[in-house]
Parts: C-alpha cells; structure tokens; sequence
C-alpha cells in the first residue's frame, strides 16, 4: 500500500501571484476551491532554467473551482499563477498523490 500525500498550493490567496515550485510523480489530483472574482489561474511548468515558465493551460486558464487529474513529468516542476484577482478574490488548492 502507498503512502497518500496532499500539498496545499494556496492557503487563502487574495492576490495576484505565483505559488511555490511543486512537482511529483504519476498522476495526481489538483483542487481548487473558493471564491475567483474574475481571477483566473494557470498552471504552469518551469524549466531548469527558474526564468523559463511554460502556461500548461494555455488558453484554458482555470476559472472556476473545481478538481482535475494531472500527469507530472519527472524532472519538471510546476507553479500555479493568479491572474485578474480582485478583492473578492480568495482561493485555496491542493493537490494529492
């Protein structure tokens, strides 16, 4: 039996910003919760190189709360991005393996 883990991302982001660097292995669960007010959020990956980022979502910013499987890739890691935040804007996320 393997161990279950939750990363919390986001505790109560109010804010424009990025969250600290996470990454995995296999597939994964990612949560978001609470309230956008016209925020969206990207997921992104980021290279070796920290100034070279890479929208995972592209055109497909995140905009409601909801949860979605991801896949990592090993070696990459990945970033959520808040854009658009307003000051009703309070999200949480998770994501577990």
């Amino acid at each position: 039996m393997s161990a279950f883990t939750t990363l919390q991302i986001f505790t109560a982001q109010t804010a424009n910003g990025s969250s600290l660097p996470f990454s995995g292995n296999g597939k994964a669960n990612l949560k978001i919760s609470g309230v956008f007010g016209g925020a969206s959020i990207d997921l992104e990956s980021i290279g070796a190189n920290a100034n070279d980022t890479f929208t995972t979502t592209g055109d497909a910013a995140i905009v409601v709360a909801s949860s979605w499987n991801i896949s990592y890739v090993p070696g990459i890691r990945y970033r959520l991005t808040i854009s658009g935040a307003t000051e009703t804007t309070n999200i949480n996320s998770f994501a577990s393996q």
